[in-house]
């Protein structure tokens, strides 16, 4: 899955590309809002832009040193840590591994991300404000167009890896990722939130991942519970799919609030979808008649007072 394809470098706006906001204030303020206007400026054109010293010149030259070789397929990071490693600091990489449990030696899918005074308590990065700068700075690199192009490589394996496992994956499944050769190492969990919070090619809801999109979930679990409730008694998955793949069926309707589900793997809606199962367990056989009989005082022996008293209205 390219980005490149989809949206070609010299559409990018400036302001999203992957640029210094001191560059971008530059470029913008010399009337400059796209990459492929900045790029049909030689460099001696760029020097006469106002305050566009010898600093921006060396951003430049680092921003279209990585656009060519996305142009390439040349020289991309293979891995999450390698793709940290190109973007940000080493502090602010710390920072991220910190905060999304990357290099937790556990496996703890659903567990809170660290605070931002943890993080400062722990790394001694300074105080708590300062971390949350540094954490929102890395972000908004990852979340840049370049960064997220030059991702190609470790998040179409993660993408794979979802397809291949249904389109969804849980967090509990997650644990039998770990080393995956994209993942470098990294938490599995960790890894697919933070994909999920700056690419924008991988969606989390409730407790699991998915390569589709939030709008197409919710229809497809609006789809299955319009199902569910049409069918007013348990029904399994492969009568109500149709052409949605059973498994992320299964997951959606797991998850879902007002859904209830039997250990047969039916789903039903509560009460109506209950009624029959409430039937046929009343009616299985003489036992459980037999156990309501004897928890139940029969009306035959009932005192006439008390026959009285239960049936006033």
């Amino acid at each position: 899955m390219s980005h490149l394809r989809q949206d070609p470098i010299h559409q990018w706006p400036v302001s999203e590309a992957g640029l210094t906001r001191r560059v971008v204030r530059c470029l913008q303020n010399a009337g400059l809002t796209t990459i492929g206007q900045v790029r049909a400026l030689d460099a001696s054109q760029r020097r006469r832009i106002p305050r566009f010293g010898p600093a921006a010149a060396r951003h430049i030259r680092w921003f279209f040193d990585w656009t060519e070789r996305l142009e390439t397929d040349r020289l991309l990071p293979a891995d999450l840590r390698a793709w940290l490693d190109a973007f940000l600091t080493p502090v602010e990489r710390v920072v991220v591994e910190q905060r999304y449990g990357l290099d937790d030696m556990l496996f703890r899918p659903q567990t809170k991300r660290r605070t931002f005074r943890e993080i400062a308590t722990t790394t001694g990065g300074g105080s708590p404000a300062r971390i949350r700068q540094l954490f929102q700075r890395a972000i908004h690199k990852l979340q840049s167009r370049l960064a997220r192009a030059a991702a190609r490589l470790p998040l179409t394996a993660c993408q794979q890896q979802i397809v291949a496992a249904g389109s969804v994956v849980t967090s509990a499944e997650l644990a039998g990722w770990r080393g995956a050769p994209w993942l470098a190492d990294y938490q599995p969990w960790g890894a697919l939130l933070l994909w999920s919070e700056t690419t924008g090619e991988i969606t989390r809801r409730h407790d699991y991942f998915s390569t589709l999109p939030a709008a197409e979930l919710e229809r497809i679990e609006q789809r299955l519970f319009e199902a569910v409730a049409r069918a007013k008694e348990p029904v399994s998955v492969e009568n109500i799919a149709g052409e949605i793949a059973p498994r992320l069926a299964r997951v959606l309707l797991d998850r879902h609030p007002q859904v209830d589900a039997t250990r047969d793997g039916r789903f039903f809606l509560f009460p109506d979808g209950a009624r029959p199962l409430l039937n046929d367990l009343c009616g299985e056989g003489d036992e459980l008649a037999a156990r309501y009989n004897a928890l139940v005082v029969p009306h035959s022996r009932r005192e006439p007072s008390e026959l009285a008293r239960l049936r006033k209205p």
